[in-house]
């Protein structure tokens, strides 16, 4: 006989057939196709389950299970309630509706109870199948709820859950100084990759926390792609904020099978590294190829997965061991110039240069207070304005996106100031464009121009300067 159940492959959970036959022997269980030990144990946990719901086990029969395809190796999570329920409809015990019709994945207890397996956070059934499983499963998915082996004949229908509209997190603060409020505005509407820097107490910490209430909600492509890799529904934006200790495996991913790491979690939302200086340099260096390519590929001996990650990358930082110096400011504190320019030189030029805006802050107090009503009606309207004019965030540019004029403007200043890099150019003018997007202006204007010129040329000029070119 054979019955529908679920393995989890890669982080994703893929249908596997099981099927089970009887052959004359010592009553047994014998998994074929790869089976992991948890799962070669279920024999005792199905056996007691029968005694316990008023079954009889098959005497003087060993039971066959055989597990496809057979090449892939077997999670243990969920295969047990298939394997029980092929064995009683075998032996005339069975239910009289046909368990071919569902997919079958749940635990068995000792005492019959069925047991939706608890690591699992969502589960996406494919037509026409139904889940038959224990209770907890109704919050993922829609099927029928099977509280023990003893009530097979009582089938409880489930109502379809409609997935949760995505709620906007709270912001962590209710006011904000003018100048934080226009760093918010621009990472919120054009996703920019963006670094923190300057001294204690400044306010990088309340941006970095208010960020992620005034990014886009999630579309719906995005929500699948983190229930079917991460079994995870997402109730915004995802955004993940990891440990300066974390190790470079666990940003980027590894482990064998291959693994995602934190960048792929991140994936359409934020990555948020909280004093970046401290991070280990292999785990920062591991970031470059998803910023360039937006996917990072991980291989370990003959086995190699290609994993999305396309997120946005913020940063805070202090740029000298006493947290006070700022690029083109005098430095006081009581560290030497070398000490101080070790610490920068932590970053190196080519990570660097895929960051897009530079901010720097000052430990003062600005009187300017922008509420945050104000501030999220102003970064809506921007949004909207972009999904109008068909524009997506992080996008390349055309000459026409500019006037004639300025876009002269634009070459003779790029050439002026000797910038070679091309990531550089294009993040001055996709910042530019963002700049216009928050004014409601279709086409960038000078002013926009000259500001993020500022935000992301010449201050990573004055980083590169100050930080004897961060070799």
């Amino acid at each position: 006989m054979k019955l529908v159940s679920l393995n989890q492959i890669q982080n994703q959970w893929s249908l596997i057939e099981v099927e089970v036959s009887f052959i004359p022997g010592i009553p047994q269980i014998h998994f074929l196709g790869q089976a992991d030990a948890v799962l070669k144990e279920s024999v005792l946990r199905i056996k007691s389950a029968f005694r316990a719901s008023g079954f009889d086990f098959p005497r003087a029969q060993q039971i066959v299970v055989n597990l496809t395809p057979q090449h892939v190796k077997k999670n243990s999570s969920g295969i047990e309630l298939a394997v029980a329920l092929a064995i009683l409809k075998m032996t005339g015990q069975g239910p009289n509706w046909n368990p071919a019709d569902y997919v079958i994945f749940g635990d068995l207890s000792l005492t019959g109870q069925i047991q939706f397996p608890d690591q699992v956070q969502f589960l996406k059934i494919p037509a026409p199948y139904k889940l038959l499983s224990g209770p907890g499963f109704e919050k993922h998915t829609d099927g029928f709820c099977l509280l023990n082996l003893s009530d097979l004949s009582n089938l409880k229908k489930l109502e379809k859950q409609e997935y949760h509209r995505p709620t906007r997190p709270t912001a962590a603060v209710s006011n904000l100084t003018l100048r934080q409020a226009e760093v918010i505005e621009v990472l919120a509407v054009g996703e920019h990759h963006a670094l923190l820097a300057g001294s204690q107490g400044s306010g990088k910490s309340v941006i970095f926390d208010a960020l992620p209430s005034f990014l886009r909600p999630p579309h719906e492509n995005l929500i699948d792609f983190h229930r079917t890799q991460f079994s995870k529904f997402l109730t915004w934006r995802p955004v993940v904020r990891p440990h300066h200790t974390i190790t470079p495996q666990s940003m980027v991913g590894g482990g064998a099978p291959p693994k995602p790491g934190d960048i792929t979690r991140a994936h359409g939302g934020a990555l948020l590294l909280d004093e970046m200086m401290e991070f280990k340099p292999q785990a920062l260096e591991g970031l470059r190829e998803a910023l360039s390519h937006h996917e990072v590929t991980v291989s370990r001996g003959l086995q190699s997965e290609t994993f999305k990650a396309h997120f946005q990358l913020v940063g805070t930082t202090n740029l000298c061991p006493c947290g006070q110096w700022v690029p083109g400011k005098s430095k006081n504190c009581g560290y030497s110039e070398r000490r101080c320019l070790s610490t920068l030189q932590k970053l190196s030029g080519p990570l660097l240069d895929r960051i897009q805006g530079f901010f720097f802050f000052q430990n003062k107090m600005e009187k300017w207070e922008v509420q945050d009503f104000d501030l999220r009606k102003k970064i809506q309207t921007a949004q909207d304005f972009q999904i109008t004019l068909g524009r997506n965030q992080n996008r390349d540019f055309q000459e026409e996106d500019l006037f004639p004029e300025e876009a002269l403007i634009w070459k003779e200043r790029l050439s002026v100031f000797s910038v070679p890099s091309a990531r550089r150019r294009q993040a001055c003018v996709a910042w530019a464009r963002t700049l216009a997007d928050l004014d409601l202006q279709e086409r960038i204007q000078k002013h926009h121009f000259e500001k993020a010129f500022q935000q992301t040329v010449q201050n990573y000029q004055n980083l590169l300067k100050w930080g004897g070119g961060l070799d």
